[in-house]
């Protein structure tokens, strides 16, 4: 999935970012997941996910763009 906003900067993950998300994995204390709160994806370690939420998705890769293409 593509990044956008720049909510995510503390964790490493920076707009136009793509998010490589492993939907099987089992997340572990130190991952960062993907989350559903009122219609938008959000990102945070597992630790700070909020009470009674279910992560979505385990964040396994982001890839970086070092070049702008337009």
């Amino acid at each position: 999935m593509r990044i956008t906003g720049s909510d995510w900067e503390e964790l490493g993950i920076f707009a136009d970012d793509i998010a490589i998300v492993d939907r099987a994995l089992e997340p572990r204390k130190s991952d960062d997941v993907i989350w559903w709160e009122e219609s938008e994806f959000r990102i945070s370690k597992l630790t700070k996910l909020p009470v009674d939420t279910a992560p979505w998705g385990v964040v396994a890769s982001i890839i970086h763009r070092y070049r702008n293409l337009s």
